[in-house]
């Protein structure tokens, strides 16, 4: 009720008061003025924590030195997804040899996610080298799971030797992946 520059601030903590306009409203105005600071503080602490958490990062589970054969990195929590660095196909020229073709690096990776829809798989390629379309290139747009992926293929470990043998196991790729808007 307000009457005049007056008002009656009835408290569930105490008994009526009679406060002017120029001091502070309730309920702040009933707690003890050091408890009012440090209340301020620890509302400004959750709400940086809330912005911190609620900002989306466009990042990935990024692995610097690279993605192994049959090994995955996640790319998002919810929905659930994540990629595998599935097949190898490296067709490339050893070092040291003169060869006609340039050969190529061809890998398969494997999204895998859940969805509300349920479990969700889809096989890509993507290329180093001398490629076409059946194999893919060195950049991928991919929307998956409701989300979109930029996905560049920079190197396909090792490099091939005239003697060397070469083991699937052995392989790895540098893949530089982004979410996209």
């Amino acid at each position: 009720m307000v009457v005049g520059p007056w008002s009656l601030v009835i408290s569930p903590w105490s008994r009526p008061v009679v406060r002017t306009p120029l001091q502070p409203c309730w309920p702040l105005c009933c707690l003890p003025k050091n408890l009012n600071k440090n209340l301020m503080k620890k509302y400004v602490f959750v709400l940086f924590v809330a912005l911190a958490l609620a900002c989306k990062s466009t990042g990935v589970d990024k692995k610097e030195e690279g993605i192994r054969y049959m090994q995955s990195v996640i790319l998002n929590d919810v929905p659930k997804a994540t990629l595998t660095f599935f097949e190898i196909e490296d067709s490339r020229c050893p070092e040291g040899v003169q060869c006609i073709w340039g050969g190529r690096a061809a890998v398969d990776l494997l999204f895998s996610g859940v969805t509300t829809e349920g479990g969700i798989k889809e096989h890509v390629k993507m290329c180093l080298g001398t490629c076409d379309a059946s194999v893919g290139s060195d950049t991928l747009e991919k929307k998956f799971a409701g989300e979109n992926y930029r996905l560049i293929l920079t190197a396909v470990n090792p490099s091939p030797h005239i003697d060397s043998v070469r083991k699937k196991e052995n392989y790895s790729i540098l893949l530089k992946i982004e979410k996209t808007k």
